[in-house]
């Protein structure tokens, strides 16, 4: 009969419960303010209690809500694979995730405010997009924090490759956002168009960075044998 193998390394057992703690909370206010944005898909005003009359009431606070849900996405995706890299957690780490959580939650509110603002609908454009310009600060903070303290799991990226992430996170969810709301202005509905374009520029400038930081590594490497020759003693 087997048995399970016995580890008497302390190390086999050791498990950081207060990152485990940070994403479980990160995951329910993920999921509790993505909820709360259906709650804004209402008729915008009164309308003729048609079909049609639906469909133009219902049309506004429908696209609020359904890039709002695409933009909250993509940061629940990029919290999930950046936490993924992630060995442990820290106080500052878990300040800068509370502040993150916090913007998150202001997303609803936003969302209000695109769908029952409509006299100020260019302010609330421009509030909505500097929330999310915010968070993606805010993200970049997390991941060069996260890469200076070295608490990601190996192998740790190279410096231009932190550099371009860093950018993704700032720039890459305002501006896939930014594309879909303006999307719904007369003559702007070929702006989402421009998404696969965005994206695919992001994965070329990772793999340039790559090919850095790989330059680099291996210019600071010594060429193999060259230790040996350097310790080698004449006979």
């Amino acid at each position: 009969m087997e048995t399970e193998p016995h580890h008497t390394d302390p190390r086999y057992y050791e498990r950081d419960y207060a990152l485990d703690r940070l994403i479980m909370l990160s995951d329910g206010v993920f999921a509790i303010a993505m909820t709360l944005m259906a709650l804004e898909v209402h008729p915008n005003g009164p309308w003729t209690h048609t079909l049609a009359g639906l469909r133009d009431a219902i049309l506004g606070p429908f696209l609020a809500f359904f890039w709002s849900f695409f933009g909250t996405g993509i940061f629940w995706t990029t919290h999930r694979r950046t936490f993924g890299r992630f060995t442990r957690s820290d106080g500052v780490l878990t300040l800068i995730n509370l502040v993150l959580l916090g913007q998150i939650t202001l997303i609803p509110v936003a969302t209000r405010l695109l769908t029952e603002l409509s006299a100020l609908q260019q302010a609330a454009l421009l509030a909505y997009l500097s929330l999310y310009g915010a968070l993606g600060v805010t993200f970049a903070v997390m991941w060069l924090y996260a890469w200076r303290a070295r608490i990601m799991s190996a192998p740790q990226p190279g410096p231009a490759a932190v550099i371009v992430v860093a950018l993704t996170l700032t720039f890459i969810p305002v501006t896939m956002t930014a594309l879909g709301l303006l999307s719904n202005f007369p003559g702007k509905g070929w702006l989402p168009l421009l998404m696969p374009v965005v994206y695919g520029s992001t994965l070329v400038l990772r793999r340039l960075a790559d090919r850095i930081d790989g330059r680099h590594a291996r210019v600071a490497l010594p060429a193999p044998g060259a230790a040996d020759k350097v310790d080698a003693k004449p006979a």
